[in-house]
């Protein structure tokens, strides 16, 4: 005959599982981890702080460059070449001397306009100021007031005494002087020779080609205000406003990199890729992307002491966007979540 458990029985099961649960909590509690307070989850940022950055506002544009043309240097008086520097390779440099006709030094001068007269003292003109300007590149005390004065004289005469002639000069001879387009320009190949009767106008020397005009594609937009540079092959050429490169210098220069003499290699337009940048970086703010709100074009605003700041975005780079303060200096930081602040 089979026999109940007595009540006693179930009592003592009922507190030998009370028993075990209670042992395996504290277990439990015991293998939890304790974390520190200075680990314990912070609260998540609210605001940035706004950094100052150099920023030079680099834009990849195409440089179109005229086909290049050799330039012939004639002699600019009749006589015989007693004397020849000319040396294919070498350099036509302003200032120097080249050749010397009936024992006269003939010095050649890059002038923005080409010395087209004989100048007396007292003259006046735009080919004085060039001659002037020219004059002060090379190292003179000379102001450029388009009036030709002692003091343009006496640079003049410093020069022909350094080629070896006169340095008593009284007036500007348009027959002791070469025109060169920049201040130093290969030379392609020499035309004369020592002993030659030269008539005006005869092959003295050939230039290496020259562009006459180097320019943008297309000027890129909302560019930051300052003077700009064009970066060709890590050389670093002037450009003006219009993206214009107006120095005979620097097209030269141009000619003599590996970007252009790969253009040259391809049929058609000389089209080089170049970098166009702040000649000198600006200062800029840095701020989180999500900080910037109400973006319009490439303005927008911030949230800065519950104020809204307008912004113009001028760039962005690893995570953080470029921008200027409109309204006054920046300031020390942002808010992240700007909320539904609007922005004038």
């Amino acid at each position: 005959m089979s026999r109940r458990p007595s009540a006693r029985a179930g009592l003592i099961v009922l507190g030998a599982l009370l028993a075990v649960g209670v042992g395996a909590g504290a277990t439990a509690l015991a293998l939890q981890p304790i974390v520190p307070a200075s680990l314990a989850e912070a609260d998540a940022p609210k605001a940035a702080p706004v950094a100052a950055q150099r920023f030079a506002d680099e834009r990849a544009v195409q440089l179109i460059v005229s086909e290049p043309q050799p330039l012939e240097v004639a002699a600019p008086a009749a006589g015989t070449l007693t004397s020849w520097s000319c040396a294919p390779g070498a350099e036509l440099a302003s200032g120097a001397g080249i050749a010397v006709i009936d024992d006269r030094p003939v010095i050649a001068l890059a002038t923005g306009i080409p010395l087209w007269r004989d100048l007396a003292p007292g003259d006046e003109g735009d080919d004085v100021a060039a001659l002037q300007t020219e004059l002060a590149r090379l190292g003179f005390d000379v102001a450029a007031d388009g009036e030709l004065g002692g003091g343009t004289l006496d640079a003049l005469g410093e020069l022909f005494a350094r080629a070896g002639g006169d340095d008593d000069v009284d007036r500007v001879e348009r027959a002791r002087t070469v025109w060169s387009p920049a201040a130093a320009v290969p030379i392609r190949s020499c035309d004369a020779t020592v002993g030659r009767q030269l008539a005006p106008g005869d092959a003295l020397l050939t230039l290496a080609s020259t562009p006459a005009s180097a320019r943008l594609a297309e000027m890129p937009a909302d560019l930051i205000e300052g003077e700009r540079v064009l970066v060709v092959d890590d050389r670093t050429f002037p450009v003006d406003a219009e993206g214009v490169v107006a120095s005979a210098d620097a097209r030269i220069g141009i000619t003599t990199t590996i970007a252009f003499r790969t253009a040259q290699a391809n049929e058609g337009t000389l089209m080089i890729p170049a970098t166009l940048a702040l000649a000198e970086a600006a200062e800029v703010s840095s701020v989180p992307p999500q900080s910037v709100f109400g973006i319009e074009g490439a303005d927008g605003c911030v949230l800065a002491d519950g104020e809204a700041r307008p912004v113009h975005i001028v760039g962005s780079q690893l995570g953080q966007t470029f921008v200027t303060f409109t309204g006054g200096p920046p300031p020390g930081e942002v808010a992240l979540d700007p909320g539904e602040h609007a922005c004038a």
